[in-house]
């Protein structure tokens, strides 16, 4: 018999085996492996986009930051830090979305 363990809430959304789940492919997205890329795209666009909506109250903005948030990360994921995923990939939602905030 096996046990199964729960996933731990946290405050930020995640849970810890999923927050494991996502550091491990934003390395794998580091080596240039384009389905760790989709499956981070899958995990946390809706967070994304819901964030940046909230924070410029246009979709087509908040379109455009979450696109431009997922080039920055899959061009700097060889440098970003580990073991902190969702954390640094929110992050560069919110610098996109100062970023256009600041051309408006």
């Amino acid at each position: 018999m096996s046990a199964v363990v729960a996933e731990r809430p946290r405050a930020d959304g995640g849970s810890e085996s999923g927050d494991e789940r996502l550091d491990a492919d934003l390395v794998l997205v580091g080596s240039g492996d384009r389905a760790a890329l989709s499956r981070l795209y899958d995990a946390l666009s809706p967070t994304m986009f819901a964030l940046a909506l909230r924070l410029l109250n246009r979709e087509d903005r908040a379109q455009e930051a979450t696109t431009h948030a997922w080039l920055t990360i899959w061009q700097c994921a060889p440098r970003l830090p580990q073991g902190r995923a969702r954390q640094t990939i929110l992050a560069a939602t919110v610098r996109s979305v100062s970023k256009l905030a600041e051309v408006k």
